[in-house]
């Protein structure tokens, strides 16, 4: 019988740049070429540096926050899925009545109550 090795850590994403995955990488990206421009174009230091801590703070958020074992750009998006969506309550259907012959349960009870044995103390 032929034996296989079977893959290890088959829900981990594979790291592409360094210790980040594809995803992480461009979070990361994506925040430092904001916080550039941010830093060359705005005159005021002091929103420049608001602007380049919210970014960063909102990338590092993305990239590495896992919630129950789903990472944040996951849970947010099931998060607005759910608040975007109807909620609906389905009640149970109403069961037919139907009927039962007690004649039948009437005769079982007769016949259990002659078979049974009755003792007395």
């Amino acid at each position: 019988m032929p034996q296989f090795q079977v893959p290890q850590f088959i829900e981990e994403k594979p790291k592409i740049i360094g210790p980040l995955t594809l995803a992480q990488f461009l979070y990361i990206a994506g925040a430092a070429g904001i916080s550039v421009i941010a830093f060359y174009t705005l005159d005021s230091f002091f929103l420049s540096f608001l602007i380049i801590i919210i970014t960063g703070g909102i990338a590092i958020g993305l990239a590495f926050i896992q919630i129950n074992g789903q990472n944040l750009p996951a849970v947010i998006g099931a998060a607005l899925t759910y608040w975007q969506k109807p909620k609906t309550y389905t009640w149970q259907k109403e069961l037919p009545m139907t009927e039962i012959d007690v004649s039948a349960l009437e005769k079982i009870e007769v016949l259990r109550r002659n078979m049974s044995l009755q003792v007395e103390l």
